[in-house]
């Protein structure tokens, strides 16, 4: 009995942790019914908690797996919309780094051709 509650205790840790990572990247989503966008967090945080198990595996009985296959097999959402929230912070990252490099890149540029910083 010991063995199972600390199980149960670190499938729950897991399921909070990954709870807060998707309510973090998924915070923008937006499938045009906001009762979709709770339903693909609450899949995306099953499939976080339990990465390496099968649809079923995942979810907690049959009726959560059928709701599972009927939201992935829904026409109206399309992978992209899915996605375009996690894309959004790596595009966001990926252009302040590039900011950073080109300040870099000037900065040594004035540097090597002493340039005067003082006007």
């Amino acid at each position: 009995m010991r063995i199972s509650r600390l199980l149960s205790d670190f499938r729950q840790k897991i399921r909070d942790d990954a709870g807060a990572w998707v309510d973090e990247e998924f915070e923008t989503l937006d499938l045009g019914d906001p009762r979709r966008d709770r339903r693909a967090k609450e899949l995306v945080k099953r499939f976080a908690s339990r990465p390496t198990a099968s649809i079923p595996g995942a979810c907690e009985g049959w009726a959560e797996t059928m709701v599972a296959y009927r939201f992935l097999g829904n026409e109206r959402i399309d992978w992209r919309d899915m996605m375009q929230p996690h894309w959004e912070p790596g595009a966001k990252t990926l252009w302040i780094g590039m900011q950073r490099v080109m300040d870099a890149v000037i900065t040594i540029q004035i540097l090597r051709d002493g340039y005067d910083t003082s006007v």
